[in-house]
Formats: C-alpha cells, sequence, structure tokens
C-alpha cells in the first residue's frame, strides 16, 4: 500500500476517532444531565413533601356571643419545628361573589363586603376599615390569641331580613397565610362553625390541614 493511501487510512481513523469522541461525549454530556435533572426533581419532590408535613395545625374557639359581638381564638398547635410564625388572618366570603346585572353593586363594593355571618371589627385588632383582615400576628407554637368579631352588616342593596337569613347558619371562613423565616409561606384554610339565633357556646374546633384553597 502506498504511502499517500496509508496518509488516507490514518486519516479516516482519526476522523472516526474524533467523531466516536464527539458521540461518546454526548452520551455522557446527556447522562449527566439527566442524573442533574433526575436529583434536581428529587429534591424538589422531597422539598414539597418536607413542606406539606410541616403546615401549621391550628384550633380555634368561637364565642360567646354578646349582643352582635363574639370572639375568635385561634391557638396555633404546631409542628414545634417551625417555631415562630407570623400569621395573617383574613375571613372568607361565603363564595365568589361578581357584579353581572345591570344596576347590581359595583365590582369593588362587593369586594368591599364581607359575605359571612362575621366580620373583624373594624379597626381592632389591626382589622382594616372593612372588617376583612386583621394585622399579622406572630405566634409560637402552643400559643394563641383571641379576636374581636362583630355581625357583619348588610349592604344598603340587600334586606336585613333577607341577610340574617341568608347567613343563619354559615360557618365563619377563614384564611391564615403563615410565613416562618425563609420557607416558602403557607395557605391555610378553615370553617369554624357557629350556632344562630341563640348564644354561642364557647367550643374548640380541630382544624384538619387543607392547603388547595377553598
Amino acid at each position: 500500500m502506498s504511502v499517500e493511501a496509508w496518509s488516507a487510512v490514518a486519516a479516516a481513523v482519526s476522523a472516526l476517532a474524533a467523531i466516536v469522541a464527539v458521540v461518546v461525549a454526548f452520551f455522557a454530556w446527556k447522562a449527566t444531565k439527566n442524573a442533574a435533572k433526575a436529583t434536581a426533581d428529587l429534591t424538589k419532590i422531597e422539598a414539597r413533601r418536607w413542606h406539606h408535613d410541616l403546615t401549621p395545625q391550628f384550633t380555634f374557639e368561637l364565642g360567646p356571643e354578646a349582643g352582635d359581638r363574639t370572639t375568635l381564638k385561634v391557638w396555633f398547635n404546631g409542628p414545634a419545628a417551625l417555631g415562630e410564625l407570623t400569621v395573617s388572618v383574613t375571613i372568607r366570603n361565603d363564595k365568589p361573589r361578581n357584579s353581572t346585572l345591570a344596576g347590581s353593586p359595583s365590582q369593588e363594593e362587593i369586594d368591599a363586603q364581607v359575605w359571612g355571618p362575621y366580620r373583624f371589627v373594624p379597626h381592632v385588632d389591626g382589622a382594616d376599615q372593612h372588617g376583612r383582615a386583621a394585622a399579622p400576628i406572630k405566634l409560637l407554637p402552643g400559643d394563641g390569641r383571641q379576636f374581636s368579631l362583630q355581625r357583619t352588616i348588610a349592604p344598603s342593596w340587600t334586606r336585613e331580613e333577607w341577610w340574617r337569613d341568608e347567613f343563619k347558619y354559615a360557618p365563619v371562613r377563614v384564611g391564615l397565610r403563615c410565613t416562618s423565616g425563609d420557607d416558602d409561606p403557607w395557605t391555610v384554610y378553615h370553617e369554624v362553625p357557629t350556632v344562630q339565633g341563640t348564644p354561642l357556646e364557647g367550643r374548640l374546633y380541630a382544624a384538619g390541614r387543607d392547603t388547595d384553597g377553598g
């Protein structure tokens, strides 16, 4: 075989080796990338599981009622690993409410109204002017806080009798946004039953964990 032929063979072998090296490097990179993605996915799954397992747990006590006033006590039961928790409590509507009919109140007026049996007493416990939300509080596991509530006032566009009947047996629906350090926040929802028409007995309602909304 001539020198030229050997040179051509050597060049071809060298090119093939280079191609093989590129292919091997590509599959090694892909395997590394897949392994990194699998590790990242597993880390996310574990982080979500850890976050779910640490969902704050609360207990509530409602009552007794005096006139149009009552109290809502909120206890932070744990988990103890969370340490101090910052909690923002809001009162939620019975259901989504929208302005859809001609001549109906505006969406702004609807949003300002608390649609339920009770609201926070405005400007008490740091509550806003509508009685929707109280100022954030800090709780350690085992600590509790009492909030002042009053019966919601029927808006000007409806009748008082209808309003009372509408929410006669409705629960107090609360949402709690909880933060602890640099952890992602938790949003926890609960319904606290009420007894309308008679004085409310002080009773405890152990709350389950629900972080999916509602």
